[in-house]
């Protein structure tokens, strides 16, 4: 009789240190699980820096934004030396990127309306937030750029020019956002599909 109970109480205490052991092992592989997820989520790339290789993702606010970022973002850096900026508007969504060498900028983007589709890419020296030298844009993100300016070393215009009929003519004026430019009485139209053309 007393084996009986020995043998049941034995089992039952067996059972009872199984079961406390896999809850501890469960509790800590949720843990676990939730840091890992936490650590993968996309989101977290706003809130915590991270490294991949010799590449460190830089998070900033809206306080510490550099180049006036509306809602934050993030920059990217090789060996302490910036190279790529990230610009994250009010909807959470990339509002336009630009490739750096420290705090000179070299070429940017903007996203599109359009889903997936890019707009206003430039390639151009910017230093000290002055544009200097030659600067060329594609306006619409089809490898072909169709602007191009001069700027001096203080950052002024000298001259600008469109890409029409395979060659590039200087132009009185000209208005990226409104996809227009002008040569004295003549006006041009930007048209995303076949480029600059007069306009009738």
């Amino acid at each position: 009789m007393v084996s009986i109970i020995s043998i049941k109480y034995g089992k039952a205490s067996t059972n009872l240190l199984f079961l406390f052991i896999g809850m501890v092992i469960g509790l800590t592989l949720a843990v676990i699980t939730g840091a890992v997820l936490e650590h993968l989520d996309a989101g977290t790339l706003l809130r915590h820096p991270k490294n991949i290789g010799d590449i460190k993702i830089i998070p900033f606010g809206p306080k510490t934004a550099p180049n006036n970022a509306p809602d934050g973002g993030f920059t990217m850096t090789k060996d302490g030396e910036r190279f790529f900026y990230a610009a994250i508007g009010s909807n959470d969504k990339i509002t336009d990127v630009a490739i750096l060498r420290g705090k000179d900028i070299f070429f940017t983007m903007a996203t599109s309306k359009r889903s997936g589709n890019w707009i206003g890419t430039t390639y151009g020296f910017c230093h000290n937030g002055r544009d200097v030298g030659e600067h060329y844009m594609d306006l619409n993100f089809d490898g072909q750029f169709d602007l191009k300016g001069f700027y001096n070393d203080k950052g002024e215009l000298i001259s600008k020019y469109i890409y029409i009929n395979q060659d590039w003519i200087k132009v009185d004026w000209e208005k990226p956002a409104e996809h227009a430019a002008g040569v004295g009485q003549t006006k041009f139209i930007f048209d995303p599909n076949s480029g600059w053309q007069e306009s009738k």
